[in-house]
């Protein structure tokens, strides 16, 4: 009868405590698994969440009015008024606090020269825009590109391939 063969593991993948390329803290350890996210990675997730849903009605508008056979330019009307429409103050009490508040509760150093927070060495902290009609639209422009030049980029390998 053959024998089982034993995978051979490396000690450094056999522990909880795998390889990374960061250290974390026991304070930091403690507080992830008891407290949870941070506050501040909530917030921001909130706020795409809320761009996103943003970007994805106005997609749907223009796309109903596509179906029914508007022009560009009456689609393009139609989007901007669309997008002035839209109730944005709740998701810009969100930026607002995520400025507020992000620099203190992610502890960014600060340039002891400027005062600014830093992001990483010599990266100051740029705050978050607040939500417009006018940004709405342009993320609604950048996913068409990206889907656009997927399109593409797909259609070239299939070409390709054959």
């Amino acid at each position: 009868m053959p024998r089982p063969r034993v995978k051979v593991v490396s000690p450094e993948l056999s522990s909880a405590a795998l390889p990374r390329n960061f250290t974390i803290s026991t304070g930091e350890s403690v507080r992830a698994m008891t407290i949870g996210v941070p506050s501040y990675a909530a917030r921001k997730r909130r706020i795409e969440d809320a761009l996103e849903t943003y970007v994805d009605l106005l997609e749907e508008h223009d796309e109903k009015l596509a179906a029914k056979g508007a022009s560009a330019e009456e689609r393009r009307i139609a989007l901007h008024l669309a997008a002035q429409k839209l109730e944005l103050a709740h998701v810009n009490r969100l930026v607002e606090a995520h400025n507020r508040y992000y620099p203190i509760e992610a502890n960014l150093p600060v340039d002891p020269r400027t005062g600014d927070y830093m992001i990483r060495r010599g990266t100051p902290f740029e705050p978050e825009p607040q939500v417009t009609s006018a940004r709405l639209l342009a993320e609604l422009a950048v996913r068409r590109e990206r889907e656009e030049r997927e399109e593409r980029e797909e259609r070239e390998e299939r070409e390709r391939e054959d």
